[in-house]
């Protein structure tokens, strides 16, 4: 019995590996956000390597590769500039058994980030307005500053909000009644975007014409106000307002009249009243 114990144990022994010597000559070099890192192959006897990372001097190490490395080197590029790591390599044998760590190195990347960022996307619609400064509103990645263009002169810019969204909602003066072209780029600093796609901004502050040949007939309880309409190709309907005596006019609907008649169902009789029509064309000017 004492002999078959032995025996195993022997096996036992005999399949076991000692951890594998820990690597050397361990090396960083910082680069635009990523560090590389070089060590030596001089243990031909390991499976591969581990790289080990924290935020701090012989602080708390976590793992940064996903499989085990086969080769001496590896690109840490989840590094970012300005910030220091510190890196310990482990090998590995066959039994998945780690070595100590290797002498620790720091490297700090401080390169120039050249990634641009990508697009905003307007969100505002292609429309026409009578407002010279017409708010613009988009997505774009957070941790950036959009600028808005009017062709190519910038109108406006505001920093992006952390859910991707953003305003430019007091944009320097279009200029005089015409169509604009409205994009915006991003900005993270020292990089900006390609532009937007574009959406068509209209300007038109000219009222059109007024309804000519304003006219009412009277019935039981009511008015009927008809006109002549306005010689504007782009009137979208007609306000109606009417006061009694001195009074203040008072608007008598609330959405616009898409004819020249409107009725006054709220007209009480004995009462005399004005009437006046008002124009409003489709950037709503009157």
């Amino acid at each position: 019995m004492k002999l078959l114990a032995l025996t195993i144990a022997a096996a036992l022994l005999a399949g076991f590996q000692d951890p594998p010597a820990a690597p050397t000559g361990l090396g960083a070099t910082p680069g635009n956000n990523q560090v590389a890192l070089d060590w030596s192959d001089n243990n031909p006897a390991v499976s591969g390597y581990n790289v080990w990372r924290a935020p701090i001097s012989q602080g708390t190490y976590t793992k940064i590769n996903g499989s085990l490395l086969t080769s001496s080197a590896y690109t840490d590029t989840t590094a970012l500039n300005g910030t220091p790591y510190f890196y310990v390599v482990r090998a590995q044998n066959s039994q998945g058994v780690e070595s100590a760590n290797s002498s620790e190195v720091t490297g700090t990347p401080n390169g120039t980030d050249v990634t641009t960022p990508n697009p905003p996307v307007i969100t505002s619609q292609t429309r026409k307005t009578k407002d010279t400064t017409p708010s613009t509103s988009g997505t774009a990645e957070p941790d950036t500053t959009v600028r808005v263009y009017s062709g190519g002169t910038e109108i406006g810019n505001v920093a992006v909000a952390p859910n991707g969204t953003w305003t430019v909602a007091n944009p320097s003066a279009l200029g005089a009644d015409g169509t604009y072209s409205i994009t915006a780029r991003a900005d993270d600093g020292p990089n900006e975007s390609s532009p937007s796609s574009a959406i068509q901004v209209t300007l038109d502050t000219a009222a059109p014409p007024a309804p000519t040949n304003v006219r009412t007939t009277a019935y039981h309880n009511c008015v009927d106000v008809e006109w002549t309409a306005s010689t504007a190709a782009d009137v979208a309907g007609y306000k109606i307002e009417r006061k009694t005596g001195a009074g203040s006019w008072t608007l008598l609907n609330s959405n616009l009249a898409l004819g020249t008649r409107y009725r006054d169902s709220t007209a009480v009789n004995g009462t005399t009243y004005q009437y006046r029509v008002i124009a409003v064309d489709d950037a709503l000017d009157y």
